[in-house]
């Protein structure tokens, strides 16, 4: 049996007559949920005596770079988009689909539903004997979409959960009834089951400590050379940039953030089998790590009553990037640090900051942490009360003031706009106040490199704003799913319509940043406005 796992091609769009896209498509980033997914698979059949399966990565975003349009959107009345998909055109992959009896397929982006909804149409045309597997966070949040467009399974939660029961399965010629965490078709009845879920049981969740060491052996890793946050600081920093696993799901529960359906509770590695993992990384010619997990700093989280939930946590969380930094390896947080956790009643975690910033450069050579992405997430006045996880206004000066002064080349910034309740005012004071940050963290050093990531609120699929503002929605996602982005608005609230807040974030971030950081950064293209330029002078006042 061979069994396949696809990473179809990227969606981007591109206002009609221009070339260049609306925010970043990056497509050579290591496809980490794959390659978990494949080692993981591979570790549990060879434990089952099932030498006879054979797993293979299919990377159709790094295996070309055509540009194929596929359709059109009208984000307002005088600007339409065009949506393409970029990788490898799909009869590619033919070869690959005609020899395998499953076809694994990625669904983490809604943006990407269209695409997925071709590429399966494709495979069925190739090869109507293959079983479709759906899997990933936007298939967990809503399978009755992918199991609509053909699918023939769909997976929700880990995959290591089901994924191999499900090829187990089909090699042994036995009923899908019993494995948990999955939507199929009855092939006799067309009937859809919904079997039991139990991948949010704490009790029946993935045991991290199980992860073996990502399939690394199953892609080229030559051409993972994107970071997904620009070009690092120090063009001696090189990939293959590769995305680290060592802890599952957060503490913390954003409104926003699609985690909480996706891999509940939070649980971590030991420092011993994070060791094996940097070993193995370091064995395949690995320099570079991406931090990409929810929250490595749910580690030290604590309860209402100020205590550690993990009591070992910060000690862990010490010892890993000691070993990382003993080692030798660079390393950037690119999914955001909750780095209110670096304060508590007062006092900033001077010691815990200077181990995950620290960094080293000697004859041409580099250690330690490049760059950060801290994640702000939103200024107003009411952050606290939308998002626990936030720290006032000073405390947040404090802290990145004390990351800054650990000597950290670089950092960025997350902030989200384009919530039901922002207006005019809380855009501009968002903007005054990320303009404070900046001159704090340059007063402590001048030469660091600061870079916003503007946000406009995007509603996925699952999450608890998706249900709450999913009426806000000026688009079928369905037939544009496109919108369901970080880039573009999709919402018509009181204050905003879709184009005006996706303008907003433009300006915003071409005001904050400069043109230079936001080529380096790979933004090719922002719709901006006279009307938010004057808005945000005024934030000045």
């Amino acid at each position: 049996m061979l069994v396949i796992l696809f990473a179809v091609p990227a969606p981007g769009q591109c206002v009609k007559g221009e070339s260049k896209f609306l925010g970043t498509v990056r497509t050579n980033m290591h496809k980490a949920s794959l390659t978990a997914l494949a080692a993981s698979l591979r570790n549990m059949l060879t434990i089952d005596g099932l030498t006879d399966v054979h797993i293979k990565i299919t990377d159709l975003q790094t295996a070309g770079s055509e540009k194929i349009r596929y359709g059109e959107l009208r984000l307002g009345s005088n600007v339409v988009l065009e949506k393409y998909r970029v990788g490898a055109d799909f009869w590619q992959a033919n070869h690959d689909i005609l020899d395998a009896e499953i076809v694994g397929i990625s669904a983490n982006y809604t943006h990407s539903r269209l695409i997925i909804a071709d590429f399966l149409r494709h495979v069925r045309n190739v090869n109507k004997g293959a079983l479709t597997v759906l899997g990933g966070t936007d298939a967990t949040g809503d399978p009755e979409y992918y199991m609509r467009i053909g699918a023939d399974v769909v997976v929700r939660g880990e995959g290591e959960l089901s994924f191999h029961r499900l090829v187990k399965a089909k090699l042994m010629g036995e009923s899908f009834e019993s494995i948990p965490n999955i939507y199929y078709h009855d092939s006799n009845s067309g009937i859809i089951h919904r079997n039991k879920s139990t991948f949010l049981n704490s009790q029946t969740s993935f045991d991290v400590e199980r992860l073996p060491v990502p399939a690394l052996d199953l892609v080229d890793l030559s051409k993972y050379n994107d970071t997904g946050e620009g070009n690092p600081p120090y063009p001696f920093i090189r990939g293959p940039f590769i995305s680290v696993e060592t802890s599952r799901g957060c503490a913390q529960a954003c409104s926003f953030c699609a985690t909480p359906i996706a891999k509940g509770r939070f649980r971590f590695m030991s420092s011993e089998a994070i060791e094996r993992h940097l070993k193995a990384f370091w064995a395949f010619g690995v320099r570079t790590l991406l931090f990409q997990e929810d929250n490595v700093l749910s580690r030290v989280h604590r309860a209402r009553d100020g205590n550690s939930v993990f009591p070992d946590g910060r000690k862990a969380t010490i010892e890993m990037f000691t070993m990382a930094y003993d080692m030798g390896f660079n390393w950037e947080f690119t999914n955001g640090l909750e780095f209110g956790q670096f304060e508590h009643k007062g006092e900033i975690d001077h010691e815990l900051i200077n181990v995950l910033f620290r960094h080293e450069i000697s004859n041409g050579k580099a250690r330690g942490c490049y760059r950060a992405t801290m994640p702000l997430e939103n200024l107003s006045d009411e952050s606290s009360r939308l998002f626990r996880k936030l720290k006032p206004l000073g405390i947040v000066r404090d802290i990145c003031e004390a990351v800054v002064a650990s000597g950290v080349p670089a950092l960025s910034f997350n902030l989200i706009i384009g919530r039901p309740q922002d207006d005019e005012r809380t855009l501009a004071l968002s903007y005054k106040r990320c303009q404070s940050i900046k001159e704090t963290c340059l007063n402590i050093n001048k030469n660091i490199s600061i870079y916003f990531n503007v946000y406009v609120l995007s509603l996925l699929p699952g999450t608890v704003d998706f249900r709450n503002f999913k009426d806000l929605l000026a688009f079928d996602i369905e037939r544009d799913p496109e919108v369901v982005t970080f880039y573009l608005g999709s919402l018509q609230t009181r204050y905003f319509s879709p184009l005006e807040i996706t303008q907003a974030r433009g300006t915003m971030a071409t005001l904050l940043n400069g043109r230079a950081l936001v080529e380096n950064y790979d933004e090719n293209y922002f719709l901006t406005s006279h009307r938010f330029e004057r808005l945000f002078g005024k934030s000045y006042v």
